[in-house]
């Protein structure tokens, strides 16, 4: 859109958008997610500017003080005043992304619903200050812990490990069964459903075993710069090692000299390859382009031929 934001839905068979609620969560989530993670296992920058560029959109259009809503994409108008569950990944991305302030700040906020409900609903309405009405399930996603295990990677803040603490503590005080664990219908009143989804061990259970674990055994996977996880929590192993600007750590904290000096390259090179795309276009506007004028030649020859046989 004008306001550079995705819709939530869009058709393929026209490429016409049919949802145009634009937020972080569920329908768009993965899409950024990957762009950064693109980046991050190919080196190639067409990843990381089509993320800067919707990065910087969403910020200014989707975020509403301190939390990130659902906004018409075509006019920026709050149409779901909610912090949605499936939002809970989006500090993980900002700390990839190197943006380690807001990460911190918004996984407050995030892990401020979880202590107040023990869960995160689905959708928790940032009005009213209550899950929305019909969207207050817990299905035992995984984002909040995949967050707090990129933060503390990047931090060594204990905080993480708190944070951390309490999922499991919830988990096992209210969700665990006789043979697993239980989605939870309601997190206010902690009624249960009979239902665990897989990505429940592939995600949530694997981010909190890695959140406290210190072992060298798993050391190589706890590295970003030879592992990325991808948006279902599968190891991708990284052959050239990203910028350190994407690396933090507690050695290696964000650098916003690093980051000016990468922007402005990408700026350069793109303003350069703008400015050639003009002067290609405007001699193609002035007269024959140079494959049409090889045709026209090619065409010219074969009718000088033609005639010498008459």
């Amino acid at each position: 859109s004008r306001l550079g934001l995705l819709g939530s839905h869009i058709n393929v068979m026209t490429g016409e958008w049919v949802y145009f609620d634009s937020g972080i969560g569920g329908g768009i989530d993965s899409f950024f997610e990957y762009l950064m993670k693109a980046h991050l296992l190919t080196g190639k920058s067409s990843y990381l500017e089509m993320f800067e560029e919707g990065y910087a959109s969403i910020k200014k259009s989707v975020k509403k003080d301190g939390w990130y809503v659902d906004v018409d994409m075509r006019n920026g108008q709050v149409m779901f005043p909610y912090y949605r569950s499936l939002q809970s990944f989006w500090p993980g991305l900002q700390v990839l992304y190197g943006d380690l302030d807001d990460a911190k700040a918004l996984f407050r906020r995030f892990h401020g619903v979880w202590k107040k409900y023990g869960f995160l609903p689905e959708a928790y309405n940032i009005n009213t200050k209550v899950p929305q009405e019909g969207l207050g399930q817990y299905p035992l996603r995984p984002e909040l812990a995949e967050s707090a295990f990129y933060l503390y990677r990047a931090t060594g803040d204990d905080f993480y490990r708190h944070a951390g603490a309490d999922i499991i503590r919830s988990l096992n005080t209210y969700a665990r069964v006789k043979c697993g664990y239980a989605a939870v219908e309601n997190v206010s009143n902690k009624e249960l459903r009979d239902h665990m989804d897989s990505y429940f061990l592939a995600e949530t259970v694997k981010y909190l075993y890695l959140l406290f674990d210190d072992s060298p055994e798993t050391a190589v996977y706890r590295d970003p710069a030879k592992f990325i996880f991808n948006t279902e929590a599968h190891l991708l192993p990284v052959h050239s090692e990203p910028s350190k600007e994407f690396l933090l750590s507690p050695t290696n904290p964000p650098n916003a000299s690093m980051r000016a000096s990468r922007q402005k390259k990408m700026k350069k090179k793109k303003n350069k390859k703008e400015q050639e795309k003009k002067k290609a276009e405007a001699g193609n506007s002035k007269g024959s382009s140079p494959t049409k004028e090889k045709e026209d030649k090619k065409k010219a020859k074969k009718g000088k031929k033609g005639e010498g046989e008459l």
